[in-house]
């Protein structure tokens, strides 16, 4: 669940940081070992890798109880309890969210790409974010290194492209060469596949959790039968201590239950051809809107990073963030925070093509030498 948290968010909203998800375990009654979460004990069970079957042992000195080195370390197989892609698209996105590792937001403007756009595309740039230039007492705006402009040119060599050049390259890539029902079919396949397994596996769980429920809520009427018939008294401090232990287990129980219903329900929702065919359609329509506000949205909807290199202009995104998009065709804009996703790289072959499972929106060969500025 708390997974799912990071990567989806709860019924009807956008992931969680870790710091909402301790927040919303602990309003929703969950508990960690009897104790409330915080954000230490949700980040250690992200990073954990006995989630996906791999548990250690000897990882710290018995005596010092410092931690030993990790080629020290004797791996224990375990059950995996979620997807190995799932822990991996976590753990790339806690590196993107560390502060020294993300480049820098900017979510007052309606510039199309300021705050997803980086500097370099295959380490040949500083990878720090672009933001506005301009020349000319204003009459032209620019994408330029932000390093550059802050550090001067002993921090990057810098680079700066026209705004609207750049602006209309990502446009039309993603109407080219993402937004056709033939490219998102392709792209959805294999996690279309993921998701009816996960959708199967949480219906198995929620018949168990039902089952559960039934039992333990046996069990009290059993305790509460044995007090009226005098085998117990309502002070004992057993009967107390198993009350207490049974209301506690089927309250976790009940709120297990809520969450995988919500899930079931949300997912009911299946991507299809024709839904396939109309977000194609209207995508295409919405990013050409003269709202630059509702265009900004919708690009980043899908979009999490574009990188301007010299050679090279990389469009990356995930997939999980196409089937969000897919899945709130027709809902209405509600502007959140963008984010910066780095999951997205495309092979160096003789093919262009990214494999569907790599999510690579587009990988373009910049057309002319004039559209990126060296300062």
């Amino acid at each position: 669940m708390i997974f799912d948290l990071y990567l989806i968010g709860p019924v009807g909203t956008q992931p969680l940081g870790i710091t909402k998800i301790s927040q919303w375990l602990n309003s929703n009654g969950y508990k960690l070992r009897g104790k409330k979460f915080h954000v230490s004990n949700v980040q250690a069970i992200l990073r954990n890798t006995a989630y996906i079957g791999v548990a250690f042992y000897n990882k710290r000195d018995s005596k010092t109880g410092e931690q030993r080195p990790e080629e020290e370390w004797i791996p224990i197989p375990v059950p995996p309890l979620i997807a190995t892609e799932d822990f991996e698209a976590v753990q790339v996105r806690l590196v993107d969210r560390r502060p020294t590792a993300r480049a820098a937001r900017v979510t007052t403007t309606n510039n199309l790409l300021i705050g997803i756009t980086i500097c370099g595309c295959g380490g040949d740039g500083c990878g720090g974010g672009m933001t506005t230039s301009t020349g000319k007492s204003g009459q032209y705006k620019y994408y330029a290194c932000s390093n550059r402009a802050r550090a001067g040119p002993s921090i990057c060599n810098g680079r700066r492209m026209p705004m609207h050049k750049l602006d209309e390259i990502v446009l039309n890539a993603l109407e080219e060469r993402l937004l056709t029902p033939e490219r998102l079919h392709d792209l959805l396949s294999s996690w279309l596949d993921h998701a009816l397994h996960a959708t199967e596996s949480r219906r198995e769980k929620l018949r168990q959790l039902r089952t559960r429920k039934t039992s333990l809520g046996a069990g009290l009427e059993r305790l509460l039968d044995l007090v009226a018939e005098g085998h117990l008294t309502a002070s004992d401090p057993r009967f107390a201590r198993k009350h207490a232990d049974q209301k506690a287990q089927l309250s976790q129980v009940e709120a297990d239950i809520v969450l995988l219903e919500r899930q079931l329900a949300n997912s009911e929702k299946r991507i299809t051809p024709e839904l396939i065919d109309r977000f194609a359609k209207l995508m295409r329509e919405r990013l050409r809107e003269s709202d630059p506000a509702l265009r900004q949205y919708y690009v980043r909807s899908i979009v999490g990073r574009v990188e301007v290199g010299d050679a090279e202009i990389r469009i990356m995104g995930t997939t999980k963030a196409l089937e969000h998009a897919i899945g709130r065709v027709g809902a209405k804009p509600h502007f959140p925070v963008p984010n910066i996703e780095r999951e997205w790289c495309t092979r160096r072959d003789s093919n262009p093509w990214p494999l569907p499972s790599e999510g690579v929106l587009a990988c373009l060969r910049q057309p002319t030498p004039e559209q990126v500025f060296l300062a």
